[in-house]
C-alpha cells in the first residue's frame, strides 16, 4: 500500500502489482504452503516494481491437496494479523487456500485505497467475493481470482458479479 501511495499508481498499475503478488502466493500454494499472514507489510516491492512475498513464519503445510492443489486444508494457527486474517483463522478453525484468498482481497482493497483508485462495480465485486465470510463462497484459487481480474481488464463479465441477463449482455 505504501508503494501504491508513494508512486501514485493508477488502476492498471495497482492491478499489475497485485497480480504479480498473487503469482507468488499461487506458487506457494502449488508447493503446498499456505502463507497465513498476507498483508501489505509482508509484500516488499523492489525498486524495479517487483513484489516479493515475505515472512512465512506462520505458514502452514497443506495436509491434503485435491484437484491440483486448490483446496488445501491446514491446521489452525494462533498467530495472525487481525485486519487481514480470514474469519476462520480468527476463530481458530482450519485454514487453507481460501484463507489466503481472503487476505489477498483485503490487500487489494487497501492497495486501491492507498492509490486513491475508485473501484468500479466489477472490481468491488471481485474484492467482495475474495473476502466473503464463508470460505466456500470465495474464489476457489488465487488463479481464479486473477482470472476475474483479467476478465475485468478485458472488459468481459467477471464471475464475481451476479449472472443477470442485463449484466451479461452489457
Amino acid at each position: 500500500d505504501a508503494y501504491c501511495r508513494e508512486n501514485a499508481l493508477g488502476k492498471s498499475a495497482v492491478l499489475d502489482l497485485f497480480v504479480a503478488a498473487c503469482a507468488a502466493v499461487s506458487h506457494a500454494h502449488r508447493q503446498l504452503v499456505v502463507h497465513c499472514d498476507l498483508k501489505p507489510s509482508n509484500i516488499l516491492v523492489t525498486a524495479q516494481g517487483q513484489p516479493m512475498l515475505l515472512d512465512f513464519g506462520i505458514a502452514q503445510l497443506a495436509e491434503r491437496i485435491a484437484d491440483g492443489g486448490e483446496t488445501a486444508s491446514v491446521g489452525g494457527t494462533s498467530g495472525y494479523t487481525p485486519g487481514y486474517a480470514s474469519p476462520e483463522q480468527r476463530d481458530g478453525e482450519r485454514v487453507g487456500v481460501a484463507s489466503d484468498i481472503y487476505s489477498l482481497g483485503v490487500v487489494l482493497r487497501d492497495m486501491l485505497e492507498a492509490a486513491r483508485v475508485e473501484a468500479s462495480p466489477d472490481l468491488a465485486a471481485i474484492v467482495a467475493m475474495a473476502t466473503r465470510e464463508d470460505p466456500a463462497l470465495r474464489y476457489p484459487s488465487v488463479d481464479a481470482l486473477c482470472d476475474d481480474i483479467a476478465r475485468l481488464r478485458a472488459h468481459r463479465p467477471v464471475r464475481a458479479m451476479s449472472a443477470t441477463v442485463a449484466y451479461r449482455g452489457s
